[in-house]
Formats: C-alpha cells, structure tokens, sequence
C-alpha cells in the first residue's frame, strides 16, 4: 500500500521497529546471552576464622556456551584457597586441555580465576563452586568480627533468587550474635536460634554487593589470633549510622512506590483517553480530508489502451505519486518502440564446475542517434535527460552500454534519479490527478501520531507499560493516516481504467479472441506492463504471444544474438529474464535482621561470567 510521496512499509515497519526497541532493547538485540535464575550460598565458618564456601549458581544459556568462570582476589588478608567446582554432584577434573568437565586454576592480573568447560546450548545449568576463605574472621577482646562479600560489585549479571545460609563455627545463642546485611533495600536477612544467618534478596541488579557484617562472641573462634582493642561499640555506631540512612531511603522508596501507585491508577486512564483522542482526531481528519469522490462503475477488465501517455506518468498516478525504478525500465522500453533505442541480448555458453553447461545472457542499451537526432525535439525533458545521462555521462559517450556497467555506477545514477524524478513529478503533478487537501490532512495525521509517539517516552517513565497504549495508538494513527489522500474524480478515473489494463493482462485475456487488436497494442502492452506491475509469469505468456513470423514487425527494437533459432517461446523467456535482470539492475542503482544498608567495606569474593 502507497500513499502521496510516501510508502506505507517503508514509514511503518521503521517506526514499529523504533518503538519495539526502546520498550525491549535486550530482546530486541540480544542473540546469545545467560543470566543468574538461582544464587545459593552456602558457608560455614571455622573456629581458625576461615569459611568453607559452597556457590552454587543456576545458569540459563540462550546460545552456545563452553565455559564459565569465577575470580578471587589474589592479595589481601584474606586469602582463596581449595578450589573445586561440581555439577549434579559430580566433581570437575582439574586440567589444562580445556575438555567439558574439566577446570583451571589460573593467576591473573592480580586475581585467581577458575575456569571450568562444559557445553550449553539454550539449557539450564546449576554448577557449583567450592573454595575455602582463608582469615575470614578476625578475633578482638570483645568481639570475633565477620565483614565479608559474598557477592561483590564485578558481577555484571542481574541475579534473581538469592540466598545466603552462613553457620557459625559451634551452636550459638541467636542473642549473642549480631549481624547486618549490606546491598539492596529489598534484601532481608534474619539470625536463627543457632546462629545460622540467613539473608535472601530476590534480584540482585548488576554491579552490586550482597555482603554481612557479623559480631560473634570472642571465644567462637579459640583458634584466631587476638588482635588487642575493642571494636564492637565502633561497628554498631557506624552500622546504626548506614541502618538510619538506609531506613530513610526506605521510606522514601515506599513513599515513591505508592505515589507511582496512584500515578498509575490514574495514568492508564489518562493514556486511554489521550489514545482515543488521537484516534478520534484521526477521525475528523479523515472525514474532512479523506472523502472519496464518487467515480461511476467502470469495466474491471478492458484492453483499451486509456490515454498515450508517457509510462513513467502512469507509474506516478498507479504509484500515488511516487516513482520507482520500473518506471525507468519502462521509458527505456518505451523509447526503444519509438526505435531511438535498442535493447541487445548477447548469450553464451559456459561449462560449470562440474562439467555442465549453462547458458548466460548480458544485456546492453544501444543508441541510434540518427533516430534520435529525429525526435529530439518531440521528445519530453525527463526523456532527453534519460538518453543524455547513459550514454554521455555513464557510457563516456560510447553509443552502446552494459546494464551491469550502469549497476557499476550506483551513485552517480542514484544523484541523477533523485533529480529525475523530482522533474517528472513536477509534471504529474500538473495532471491534477491527486487532490492536495488530502495531502494536507496526511501531513495532519502524521502529526497527530509523531505526538503520540514522542508522549509514549515520557509516559514510559511516569507510568511505566501503560504508555504502550499511546505507542500503539500512534502506530495505527501512522497506518491509518495513508488512507486519507487520495485521487480527484478524473484521476480516479483514470486509475481504474488502468487497473482494468492491468487486470486484462494478468489474467491472460489477450490469450482468447481476436488478436488482431492485441497484435497492434502488443509493444504499448509490454511497456505499461512494467510499470502496472504485470508478473513475470504473464511477462512472459505476453512476449511469447506473438506470431514467429511477425517478430521481427513488432520487436525490431529487441536484438538476439545466441546459439539456437529465436522462437516466441524464446523471446518472451528472454524478455521476461532481460525484464528481471534490467529492473533489478535500475532499482538497485536508483532505492532489604531487617533491611540490608549500604556497607560496602567487606573483603570482595571477586566476579565471575561465561562465554
């Protein structure tokens, strides 16, 4: 579907693309990616103050994927140590081949980084990684002291499901221990009876911590060294100072997460009734721009010729005014029956590479000068300007040019085309075929859904996927405003008439009756076939309709030259093949016991990833 100066496809399909992108960038991009379903980590802490640690983490694989890995901090007080990785319970071999079920141990850069290989392909995979955290607890007069990220800033995953179970070294009083969990707002943890911690946070964004500081009584850990002082009066002013900072960004998201509340209540409704203006808008501007005339009935099929105009005229009023490269196809061919030009097949034979044979046509635009000398001053500007362009400025004034030199030379055809069919427009326009109101309340219309459209992003922000109602609003908006133009009564008209050609070529007519008219047409037949947009499949039942002994009387302008005798049946295949490959050519070269705080001074457990 076309409309005045624009194509529907080709205004539509951008913009919902556009939309889509921005309301689903990473679907819209993403190809092979994973994320985090599941994080479990399990510690148990020992009364030396190091902490065995199994990470368990499920990961859901779009693609193909080889491998994972894990990174730890190679230098600190804290040290890694013992590292092994399993799935399903089966333990990974240690080895440097790089085989599934294999894992290294590598430094690098400052960190250890385990590496493990496997294969994936759009699955699920749970691994689990273990190691040992050597130093994890250092002991004081007053207090053991546990300051540690479990998950740290370098993953830049967004997790969901996660949890965190950490056992203290022997049964404690849950009154004796004390404990704060540091990362997101949304994340909890709470102490049990025993002194086993559990902290869960149901998503983890990227590049954030989920870390716990924990106080436990001095004589947990017998087997720590003393380091003199007392630190648990500093550590519960300082965690009471980010408690408080944390409860008021709390309550202030709750505040935010009630008024986006009401804001959405209200906004979808809101959205609803703007959408159901624009349409209604729409509406009033359809009724007042978009008003058919009433044309009378006219034959849906006829083999009259309508009117001897120029084919690239009829392209603009069947087109809605715009131009593509058949109707350059068509004034060439056009030309060609006035004998100014002719069209040259030159077929040869080649072997393939396992011995075949094929044969391979190329095609060439001739001049004959003398013809055009003649006609020069009856012919139409767009049409001198056509001859002059091939063969001075693409052929270097050769009189002879092959289609695949002018393919050759996309751009400078593609500049001179945009001018051409500016001064051809200039033309149809004068026809007074479409009616320029309409075209006004085109321009409306669009307006009206460009409104929509940029509203929809600042709705996204205020009341989230209900401003996919605006955007959707807009994009019928933008699909209905190409129905609003539309033909006066006498270009109407017209069409029609030429949509009857059309329909009478189609669908084989001119195969039944008297082909004594059809015989006298057939070059007007070929030529406007082009730009009706006529198949190949009746191209070529066209050409090949013609009588061998009359070829010659009719196609003098079409030069053979190849192996075999030149039937009709071999014309109309070589038209319609010369039809594909020249229009082809020409549109090619025109076209979170309680909430976590903020924290952050636990030593890191480093990142990790797949490929």
């Amino acid at each position: 579907m076309k409309a005045n100066g624009l194509n529907l496809k080709k205004a539509v399909y951008p913009s919902l693309f556009l939309l889509l992108f921005f309301i689903f960038p990473n679907r819209a991009v993403q190809a092979k990616s994973y994320r985090f379903t599941k994080v479990s980590i399990q510690a148990q802490l020992l009364p030396d103050g190091s902490m065995r640690v199994e990470e368990v983490r499920t990961f859901k694989f779009t693609g193909n994927y080889r491998f994972a890995y894990r990174t730890f901090p190679a230098k600190g007080s804290v040290k890694f140590t013992d590292f092994g990785v399993s799935e399903g319970g089966v333990f990974y071999r240690l080895s440097q081949s790089g085989k599934p079920g294999t894992y290294q141990i590598n430094p690098q850069n400052g960190k250890i980084e385990v590496k493990w290989f496997y294969k994936a392909r759009n699955q699920t995979k749970t691994f689990t990684i273990h190691y040992r955290v050597e130093n994890a607890v250092r002991r004081h007069e007053d207090a053991a002291v546990l300051y540690f990220q479990f998950i740290s800033k370098e993953w830049n995953k967004l997790s969901h499901n996660v949890s965190i179970v950490l056992k203290p070294p022997v049964r404690l009083s849950r009154s004796s221990v004390k404990e704060w969990l540091h990362g997101p707002l949304w994340a909890v943890s709470k102490t049990e009876e025993d002194g086993t911690i559990r902290a869960d946070c149901v998503r983890l964004p990227k590049h954030t911590i989920l870390e716990l500081r924990v106080l436990y009584p001095p004589d947990s850990f017998p087997n720590v060294p003393l380091s003199p002082g007392l630190v648990s009066d500093r550590i519960m002013a300082e965690e009471a100072v980010w408690a408080k900072k944390a409860n008021r960004r709390r309550e202030i998201a709750v505040q935010k997460e009630v008024l986006q509340h009401k804001r959405r209540a209200v906004g979808k409704w809101v959205v609803l009734g703007i959408g159901f203006l624009g349409l209604w808008g729409w509406w009033l501007l359809y009724q007042k721009y978009g008003k058919r005339p009433s044309v009378p009935l006219i034959h849906k099929l006829s083999s009259d010729i309508p009117e001897k105009i120029p084919p690239v005229l009829v392209a603009y009023l069947m087109n809605h005014g715009e131009i593509y490269g058949n109707a350059l196809l068509g004034t060439i061919l056009d030309l060609a029956g006035r004998k100014i030009l002719n069209v040259r097949e030159e077929s040869e034979i080649k072997k393939t590479l396992f011995g075949k044979r094929r044969t391979k046509s190329h095609y060439f635009l001739d001049l004959n000068a003398t013809e055009f000398e003649r006609q020069k001053t009856a012919l139409a500007d767009f049409e001198r300007n056509l001859i002059t362009f091939i063969f001075d400025d693409l052929a270097q004034g050769e009189p002879s040019i092959a289609m695949v030199s002018i393919q050759k030379q996309r751009r400078k055809f593609l500049k001179f085309f945009r001018e051409w069919k500016k001064a051809v427009k200039t033309i149809g326009d004068q026809k007074n075929w479409f009616d320029k109101e309409s075209k006004r309340g085109l321009y409306y219309s669009l307006a009206v859904a460009l409104f929509l459209f940029v509203l929809t992003i600042p709705a996204g922000f205020l009341i989230g996927s209900w401003a996919i109602i605006l955007g959707g609003a807009g994009l019928i908006v933008l699909g209905l405003s190409f129905i609003i133009p539309h033909r006066t009564e006498s270009g109407e008209k017209l069409a029609r008439r030429w949509k009857a050609l059309k329909n009478y070529l189609q669908k084989y007519e001119f195969l039944k009756g008297d082909h004594t008219e059809f015989l006298q047409n057939i070059n007007a037949y070929l030529v406007y076939s082009i730009v009706l947009g006529i198949s190949q499949k009746s191209l070529k039942k066209l050409a090949a309709s013609i009588p061998a002994e009359d070829y010659q009387s009719y196609f003098g302008w079409y030069i053979y030259h190849g192996s075999g005798a030149f039937s009709p049946e071999t014309f109309g295949a070589s038209f319609s093949a010369m039809i594909a490959a020249t229009g082809s050519t020409l549109s090619s070269a025109s076209g979170a016991g309680g909430g976590a705080s903020a924290g952050g001074g636990g030593a890191s457990s480093g990142g990790g990833g797949a490929g």
